[in-house]
């Protein structure tokens, strides 16, 4: 199995050995910071951005909007069933990954399940015709995407393996937000390479153990953020944001609906050559992805939100 993705692709074998390195250290030691381990048994609260996200799903059920996707093309002799093994101790190592949330009169808890035989989905393409097996790959990685997940009933986790050919495979890794980020995604990469590298060679984990779980933080985020220093932070928010309007009004092209859709669209824009002021060539964030597709922004400053906004005065955090 060998790791194609772009943003380690140009990395010499010393800098990914360090960058490695650098990464299971900060997993390791992450209660360098000071942040304790959580009492056994005790009921953990969700931290405050999961609570944000908690609320959202409320609101709005089955919404895709917080799912997390990432593939990744994954070329050379590959073994499923060890496959299937590194991503079981993944989620072993880390208990958001068995997370869930339940309502509770303070506000929704993590659920933190045992570790589980993660199910692997298997697509086999090599039955389509060569020049079809990346559309249909496409078609299925879309439609996952916009599956929802239920936090309370889980598990908030999926994985799946596409396969275009013998040697050529994506996998793809689809998680609701609540429960990672884009450094965890890539967390997640880098040890799931590791742990095929030393499966595949009979070896055991090369990974120590973590001393902090993300519940530890959450834990220990209720109990810094609340009682006075909460207030006094709230108090501050509330003078600062003071008057500001709730909604950006932009030069929209129809009316602005009473439900946000979340729905989205793609437009090509052609500029003529030499068009903006950048005239560097497109870095590796640009060129097609086999899965992500293109990424390029046009070139040239684009105009200030501000000023196409009919609100003026210093800029405030607000949504749009």
């Amino acid at each position: 199995m060998t790791d194609t993705n772009p943003a380690t692709k140009g990395l010499s074998p010393e800098e990914r050995e360090r960058l490695l390195a650098a990464l299971r250290e900060r997993a390791a030691n992450g209660n360098r910071g000071g942040i304790p381990a959580r009492r056994a048994g005790a009921p953990v609260l969700a931290s405050i951005t999961q609570q944000r996200i908690w609320l959202v799903d409320k609101l709005r059920p089955g919404l895709p909007t917080y799912n997390e996707t990432a593939g990744w093309r994954l070329t050379g002799e590959l073994d499923a069933s060890v496959l299937r093994d590194a991503l079981r101790e993944i989620v072993r190592r880390h208990e958001s990954l068995r997370t869930t949330f339940t309502d509770s009169p303070d506000g929704p808890v993590q659920a933190i399940g045992d570790p589980w035989p993660i199910r692997l989905d298997v697509v086999d393409l090599t039955d389509l015709p060569e020049d079809q097996r990346r559309a249909r790959a496409h078609t299925l990685i879309v439609a996952q995407a916009r599956e929802p997940f239920d936090l309370a009933g889980g598990p908030l986790l999926r994985v799946a393996l596409l396969r275009l050919a013998t040697r050529e495979h994506i996998l793809v890794l689809i998680a609701h937000h609540i429960i990672t980020d884009g450094w965890s995604t890539d967390l997640f990469r880098h040890e799931l390479v590791e742990l095929y590298a030393a499966f595949t060679e009979g070896r055991p984990s090369p990974l120590a153990e973590l001393t902090t779980q993300y519940a530890d933080f959450a834990d220990w985020q209720r109990h810094r953020t609340g009682g006075p220093d909460l207030d006094a932070q709230l108090d501050y928010w509330r003078e600062q944001l003071a008057g500001v309007p709730t909604v950006l009004r932009l030069p929209i092209a129809g009316p602005r609906p009473e439900v946000a859709t979340h729905n989205g669209a793609r437009r090509a824009v052609r500029r003529a050559r030499g068009a903006g002021t950048s005239r560097r060539r497109p870095g590796p964030a640009a060129r097609d992805d086999a899965v992500h597709g293109p990424a390029q922004r046009p070139a040239g400053p684009a105009p200030p939100l501000h000023r196409r906004g009919r609100h003026r005065g210093r800029h405030r955090p607000g949504r749009p």
